[in-house]
């Protein structure tokens, strides 16, 4: 049986060679995405009072290997603990979902959203204000710069 690797080889490189080729024209079209797909996280928002469901307890940011996730609480008059501030830096998130997993609240989610193009380092985290602008977790659509034309 010596050869037959070569033979297998050459076997799917003549399938490919006669299969019609296509050419998906990104961004109008869009393949869909693999199930399990892990894009940027996102806080999941409850829809009774359009809040994200997070309580602070910071098992999230303890979870992240890269430390990424920034949380700060407050107390409130009756004891109760506040989110002040929830941050996630993205360009050095690893979209592991390990923040995801410990999560006890169901309140982070890995999304479908993958485009984190942006012309400085800084402008690709995420704070309170972009979760509240979020529609709902579900029906997340990024934000999209809008460019000057250029005038020759």
């Amino acid at each position: 049986m010596l050869g037959l690797g070569i033979l297998k080889g050459l076997s799917v490189t003549l399938v490919e060679l006669v299969r019609p080729k296509f050419t998906v024209r990104y961004p109008e079209q869009r393949l869909p995405l693999a199930p399990g797909f892990r894009g940027a996280p996102l806080l999941v928002l409850d829809e009774q009072n359009h809040r994200a469901r997070c309580v602070g307890c910071g098992v999230c940011v303890r979870a992240c290997p890269q430390g990424v996730i920034k949380l700060e609480t407050s107390t409130a008059p009756d004891g109760s603990r506040l989110v002040k501030s929830y941050e996630v830096e993205l360009i050095r998130c690893l979209f592991c979902g390990l923040c995801e997993d410990a999560c006890p609240f169901g309140a982070l989610k890995m999304s479908e959203w993958f485009e984190l193009a942006a012309y400085n380092r800084y402008s690709v985290r995420y704070g309170e204000r972009f979760w509240r602008e979020a529609s709902s977790a579900d029906a997340f659509q990024p934000r999209t710069v809008k460019s000057k034309a250029r005038a020759k």
